[in-house]
């Protein structure tokens, strides 16, 4: 059982928060004053504190750092009136791990806790994993050995073991729709309906009755809501009351892009966020994976030599080191439709695949393509400021999305991750052809 430091002068605000947290099986301690949280840390360190910067006896900075000359273990989260951004900042700067303002919201500080205690969590799976000889190569129908990986299979272990609502980040092909049909299957309900439910391709006006359906079919399976960050406004409000209701489906979600960073595709409504929340999973990009590249290509081309009946049986030496090199905006899923086009397009008389059996894309984009691409675009727009002239926002918007399609050859989901908006959202705002 995880144990809470509520280090609060007022009692009110200090029982509300217990009140707050009484439901997450957590053991609670109170403190008045900065001395008697000081003396309570002593021999019987708490997993997290909840601490208000205006004690009467020590100003709350100097009892952050006080707090960390005995413990390096406790995680701290700044909880107070105060409104000034700048003891935010240095707050967080000493190593809180959060900052909320009174009166606390319900909502945000068990989310607050949740991530913390996940936190904690992560950092003892990985000190296990690094001890642990016999890491997992595969997981169900997932492939790699990489560190991150085996995090990631850990949660969904935990996941499936739980009714609670679950939200995933990752970016297009990575396999979000993987992981969520894999937590369903390994779930309870693993017989009963599993349902995806499209964000992109509802509105305000259809978005309700849609919902309602995909809802209904789920029945007491799983509904799996993708691209839940492009959700309109009125779905959005629906979704909320949904999740407010009781319902027998599980509702898992999905996303390209941590909901909680702002701009562009981003606009999901706190309040709802907070109730779809619940168990956060995160899957790597397959750039962050290491050797897991050289892992699924050799998967992948056993897996089409063999629907295609070929002989292919390794990547030689220069090619394996193209793969690891690229950057894959595509991650899995470009990996795996490039596997298949070589196995496709290319005769077996040689078991090798060679530099020479590599698409286009591969042979001519290097590790730091990306970054070359954008030290260009940087340079020009410099150059439109030199005159007095003024810009519209919509064209400087405009230059830039077709600059990332003519540098991408047209592929609109790898030129909006690197302009770091949605593909929703650039096909909304690319000019007409």
């Amino acid at each position: 059982m995880k144990k809470i430091l509520i280090i609060e002068d007022d009692e009110t605000s200090a029982m509300i928060m217990e009140q707050f947290l009484s439901k997450m099986d957590v053991e609670i301690s109170l403190a008045e004053t900065g001395y008697e949280a000081l003396e309570s840390i002593e021999g019987n360190e708490p997993d997290l504190i909840l601490l208000d910067l205006g004690l009467p006896d020590i100003k709350g900075m100097d009892l952050i750092k006080k707090i960390r000359e005995k413990t390096s273990i406790s995680e701290i989260i700044i909880v107070t009136g105060e409104e000034a951004v700048e003891s935010a900042v240095e707050a967080i700067r000493l190593g809180a791990r959060d900052y909320l303002q009174k009166p606390v919201n319900k909502d945000r500080l068990q989310i607050s806790v949740r991530n913390v205690f996940d936190r904690i969590e992560l950092s003892r799976q990985i000190a296990e994993i690094k001890q642990n000889k016999d890491k997992r190569n595969g997981f169900q129908d997932f492939v790699g050995y990489s560190t991150a990986m085996q995090i990631l299979y850990k949660a969904i272990e935990n996941s499936a073991q739980s009714n609670e609502r679950v939200f995933i980040v990752g970016e297009n092909g990575s396999g979000r729709t993987l992981c969520a049909k894999t937590i369903h299957e390994m779930s309870e309900r693993a017989n009963e309906p599993f349902v995806e439910f499209n964000c992109l391709n509802v509105n305000n006006k259809n978005a309700p009755s849609k919902i309602d359906a995909a809802l209904k079919e789920a029945g007491a399976g799983t509904l799996y809501i993708q691209y839940v960050t492009e959700l309109c406004e009125t779905g959005q409000a629906e979704l909320l009351k949904i999740a407010d209701s009781p319902i027998t489906a599980r509702i898992i979600c999905s996303s390209i892009q941590d909901p909680t960073n702002s701009g562009e595709g981003s606009a999901l409504r706190e309040d709802l966020y907070y109730r779809l929340n619940v168990l956060p999973l995160n899957i790597p990009p397959l750039r962050k994976r290491g050797s897991d590249i050289n892992l699924l290509a050799q998967y992948l081309l056993k897996k089409y030599s063999a629907e295609h009946d070929k002989n292919f049986k390794e990547f030689d030496d220069f090619s394996m080191k193209i793969l690891n090199d690229y950057h894959w905006p595509g991650n899995v899923r470009e990996l795996e439709n490039i596997v298949k086009g070589i196995v496709t397009l290319n005769n077996d008389d040689d078991t090798i695949i060679r530099s020479a059996m590599l698409p286009p894309v591969l042979a001519n984009i290097g590790p730091n393509a990306a970054n070359e691409n954008q030290d260009k675009v940087i340079g020009n727009i410099a150059e439109l400021f030199e005159t007095n002239e003024i810009y519209a926002i919509r064209d400087l918007e405009r230059m830039a999305i077709e600059h990332a399609l003519r540098v991408c050859d047209g592929n609109v989901q790898e030129a909006a991750l690197r302009l770091k908006i949605s593909p929703a959202t650039l096909y909304r705002k690319k000019p007409a052809a």
